[in-house]
């Protein structure tokens, strides 16, 4: 006669504890590593897309995001933006601009997106930016052509040879508009020979 107290056979072996942290330690250092490979593995980056809708050496402004679209990835309807792509591969690049109040911010990205030079707006105070983006592994313009052309300018030797400059405004309604536009108008970016 077969003992009926037996218990039924498990399916699925215990999992211990031991085997489940290290599990999550696993998937926690794929998740990391995951994230700071990303940039150097896509093909579609956010400088890409926003270069593409760009000539060069000039500062334009970026379309307000519609239903449809945007340029710049998470691009709300409350910033207005101007931009230029560059390339310092055969010259400097002088980039200027005004930023009049808090929450507006000027930004140089490498191709890859990083920020390169960064430079927020003051309360109740303009600060007046003017910047040389200098190619890779230059770090002082010192001889005296270049040192007549690098005259009030911050120089920013860039990690790479492309890259965009953003500028950023909040928009604080129809009232403003015009004001905004004609301060972002003012921005510039060309290149810079001797």
């Amino acid at each position: 006669m077969a003992d009926t107290t037996d218990e039924p056979r498990r399916r699925y072996p215990r999992l211990r504890l031991r085997t489940l942290l290290l599990a999550l330690i696993g998937a926690g250092i794929v998740h990391i590593c995951m994230t700071f490979t990303w940039p150097y593995l896509s093909t579609n980056a956010a400088v890409d897309r926003i270069a593409a809708a760009l000539p060069p050496d000039v500062m334009r402004a970026l379309p307000q995001p519609s239903p449809d679209g945007q340029v710049m990835p998470f691009q709300g309807p409350d910033s207005s933006y101007v931009a230029c792509k560059f390339n310092v591969s055969e010259a400097a690049y002088a980039v200027r601009a005004t930023l009049p109040e808090a929450g507006w911010t000027f930004s140089v990205h490498d191709a890859r997106g990083d920020s390169v030079y960064v430079v927020t707006g003051q309360d109740q105070r303009r600060t007046d930016i003017a910047v040389l983006l200098l190619p890779p592994g230059e770090w002082f313009v010192g001889l005296l052509p270049e040192a007549r052309l690098a005259a009030g300018f911050a120089q920013v030797s860039m990690p790479g040879s492309k890259g965009i400059v953003l500028v950023r405004a909040p928009n604080k309604g129809l009232a403003y508009k015009a004001e905004i536009e004609a301060e972002l108008a003012k921005a510039s970016c060309m290149p810079r020979r001797q």
